[in-house]
């Protein structure tokens, strides 16, 4: 009898372990130690990682996060944080089958995502990350994956440095006199402005003044010389 209560014991602990957390992460940090001695789950390489659809973030302008691998998952935890690893910084989109995690305290709920239903979800599955307002450093996406419980990996994490900011335009402007062949009044100014990048924050004003000048010249033609040769009858 006791034998039998043991062994029951144990199947309900590994249904316990197996659907304790059907509705998200059971915890904010994808830590390793955390997730096993505090979850009961076990480690193991699962083949699966993130990428990212471009190597830079510009501040207001969204990408994406896709699980890359083979197979399926079911569980999730994902959030990007500054060079410090703790500040999370940018939201997710919040997808049916994921939510937002306001239990996480010290940052925006909708920083870090997780599963909301322990649906099969497929490798290529993507979520979307709206950057910060302001670019702050380099962002390190970071996060845990539950293949099939009572088994989870841990992320590599995927960095992403500032893009560069856009480089300031510059504008020269050129004033050239139209030249004027019969008035001393002072011709019009013709000007022409062009704009081009520079890679410094710099100003650049250019002006170029041309003065009319006018030219006259004459020149004097002596009349053409004619002789009539006289001859005696």
């Amino acid at each position: 009898m006791v034998k039998f209560l043991s062994a029951f014991a144990v199947v309900l602990a590994s249904v316990a372990s197996t659907f304790a957390y059907p509705t998200g992460a059971g915890t904010c940090n994808a830590d390793a130690t955390a997730i096993h001695y505090g979850m009961g789950f076990t480690q193991n390489p699962s083949g699966f990682s993130l990428s990212a659809s471009s190597a830079v973030y510009t501040p207001g302008t969204p990408l994406t996060i896709t699980v890359q691998g083979s197979g399926t998952f079911k569980g999730v935890l994902l959030y990007a944080t500054l060079d410090d690893g703790t500040t999370r910084v940018g939201t997710w989109q919040i997808d049916s089958g994921f939510r937002s995690m306001p239990e996480c305290t010290g940052s925006d709920p909708a920083a870090s995502i997780t599963h909301s239903n322990p649906n099969v979800k497929n490798a290529g599955t993507t979520f979307t990350w709206n950057p910060p307002a302001s670019a702050s450093g380099n962002v390190h996406f970071q996060g845990a994956i539950v293949p099939d419980m009572p088994y989870f990996d841990i992320f590599a994490s995927v960095v992403l440095a500032p893009a560069a900011p856009p480089a300031p335009v510059v504008t020269t402007t050129t004033t050239v006199a139209a030249a004027s062949s019969s008035s001393p009044a002072p011709a019009p100014l013709v000007s022409a402005t062009s704009a081009y990048a520079v890679s410094s924050p710099v100003v650049v004003t250019t002006t170029t003044t041309v003065a009319t000048v006018t030219v006259t010249a004459t020149t004097s033609v002596a009349p053409a010389y004619s002789a009539t040769r006289r001859c005696k009858a």
